[in-house]
């Protein structure tokens, strides 16, 4: 989960390997990766019953630590993506980001 979503159903999906961007990842790795996020973005689709999910890498511009960002599309929704940098961060409700987490989880077929 993201503690800071720009939607409900904002995933993080960070690879094992300490890269700062998932493009610099072995094609093993980044394989094992995507299956994972692909997984991940059925339990979204599952949990917040919407048809899409996006998909976007964020690397050492944003953090030190490539990643990949899932984000539930709900069906009219007018978010973009270029304006990200947030100003203010309200404080954030760990209990509530791991309920979510789990929520979703609930929702991952990750053995399948």
């Amino acid at each position: 989960m993201d503690k800071y979503p720009i939607v409900p159903g904002h995933l993080l999906v960070f690879p094992v390997d300490h890269l700062p961007d998932v493009l610099e990842l072995s094609p093993e790795r980044m394989t094992a990766l995507m299956v994972l996020a692909g997984k991940l973005s059925v339990a979204l689709k599952r949990t917040y019953e919407v048809e899409k999910v996006g998909l976007f890498t964020a690397g050492k511009a944003i953090g030190e630590h490539g990643h990949i960002h899932l984000l539930s599309l709900a069906e009219g929704l007018k978010k973009t993506f270029a304006g990200l940098s947030v100003r203010e961060r309200p404080p954030v409700d760990y209990g509530a980001l791991v309920s979510e987490g789990m929520r979703i989880l609930s929702n991952a077929r990750l053995g399948a």
